[in-house]
């Protein structure tokens, strides 16, 4: 028996069925006249709360047609036995094209969604790219002349927990014979199976780079570690982008005055620079985990190590749902901590947006209500209790008056991006 899950907009469901057919069009003498067509997923599964996340992707107000494209994977599993997938659709420029809601007063079955997703590009197994795709790269053309290796020279003997860019478990080796320890961690580009000098065949990793901070290999404990504390920060509303941004924020503090005296990446997710409770700061990702917001904290993690770009446009810090819920209009300790904080409309209004779905804010306290000063509808300055606020211009900003007076205050705090249930900070000086 085989069972299958959904993977996409951050949401993961248990599949009833799911159906795909491809086809070509035929001459009178059943010659074909058009490429392989077809593709579409349809699938089923049964309804949940925060199903209407689908809905809104299909309805949401965007700029371009193209900005409700998503990407999203299906695995497959041997029932009883969904630790690691034995196989996996993937695919990426995405719309949602049809969504049902099924409920029979004649049948016990429970109610469920039908949802047909139409894919640029797909890998069921091999791939195929539609012309109106937006983020396909077609393989770079050959060069006259590539020496090739040696297959022997393909295998590496090293131990230790090897993982894919994409934060997927690829496997573990600790041999005696192999150098390094099992508690390295490297970065891969997946395994296969490659001949050595007699001929045997020997299972090797692809592409393999060691991961390191401050030129110290991390140990595999640290590594999973952290990638827990992204994952918990990055919260049950988070996705893909929320875990890189978590990631690479925290590298920022600590390449920053705000490190609090720390070293590590480590050391400093683990004081009070992180909300996660004290009791959760030592939990870790399991390698037999290859959930897909697992892989996401995984693959942020590896992003940092790896040395990538900052995305983040320098943030320091992140707050959820509770920044704009307080009672009072700036009853939030960062208006306590900072001279003014400042939110651009554009982040303000992704996050009016993000939170006045009912499924999100469910996932972290469905009676929470939005305090009426963070509002799409632009105002001019006003008093407030504690201080004052404006919402013009493209710009909102709130400031105690405690704070203005404060000589120990000397930063104000401006927001650099909202993504998925959370908003990011970056401080300057007025």
């Amino acid at each position: 028996m085989t069972s299958a899950k959904l993977f996409i907009l951050g949401e993961e469901r248990e599949l009833l069925w799911i159906n795909t057919n491809y086809y070509r069009s035929t001459r009178a003498d059943c010659s074909p006249t058009s490429d392989v067509e077809g593709g579409f997923l349809t699938l089923s599964f049964v309804s949940q709360e925060n199903d209407d996340a689908f809905w809104h992707n299909m309805t949401k107000t965007v700029e371009k047609e193209t900005d409700r494209m998503e990407k999203g994977e299906v695995h497959f599993y041997n029932k009883g036995d969904e630790d690691i997938s034995i196989r996996k659709y993937k695919f990426s420029d995405v719309y949602l094209i049809e969504y049902s809601e099924v409920f029979n007063t004649d049948e016990t079955e429970s109610m469920h969604i039908v949802l047909t997703i139409s894919p640029a590009i797909q890998d069921y197994g091999a791939e195929m790219v539609k012309y109106w795709n937006k983020s396909w790269i077609p393989p770079s053309e050959s060069v006259y002349y590539i020496p090739k290796k040696d297959e022997e020279d393909r295998i590496v003997y090293i131990n230790g927990h090897f993982y894919n860019k994409d934060g997927t478990f690829e496997g573990k080796v600790n041999e005696p014979d192999f150098e390094g320890s099992i508690n390295d961690v490297y970065v891969c580009d997946g395994k296969s199976t490659q001949k050595d000098k007699n001929g045997n065949e020997s299972l090797t990793y692809n592409n393999t780079k060691l991961l390191k901070e401050n030129n110290v290999n991390i140990t595999h404990e640290k590594f999973i570690n952290n990638s827990y504390l992204i994952h918990h920060e990055a919260s049950v509303t988070g996705n893909k982008e929320t875990a890189l941004w978590i990631a690479h924020t925290v590298n920022n503090a600590l390449n920053s005055k705000y490190k609090r005296g720390k070293k590590t990446f480590n050391e400093l997710f683990r004081t009070g620079y992180s909300s996660v409770k004290e009791s959760d700061k030592l939990k870790t990702i399991p390698i037999t985990s290859n959930n897909i917001n697992h892989c996401f904290a995984r693959s942020a993690m590896i992003s940092v190590l790896k040395g990538d770009e900052d995305p983040t446009n320098v943030s320091y810090f992140w707050d959820g749902l509770d920044l704009f819920t307080r009672i009072g209009e700036l009853e939030h300790p960062k208006f306590k901590q900072y001279k003014s904080v400042t939110i651009s409309k554009d982040h303000l209004d992704l996050a009016i947006d993000f939170w006045s779905i009912s499924s999100n804010k469910a996932k972290v306290n469905k009676n929470a209500e939005i305090n009426s000063i963070f509002s799409k509808e632009e105002y001019t300055l006003k008093n407030v209790t504690d201080g004052s606020i404006l919402n013009e211009n493209g710009v909102f900003s709130g400031a105690r008056i405690n704070s203005q007076n404060n000589s120990a205050v000397h930063e104000s705090l401006k927001s650099t991006g909202f993504k998925s249930g959370t908003m990011f900070w970056t401080t300057f000086k007025i």
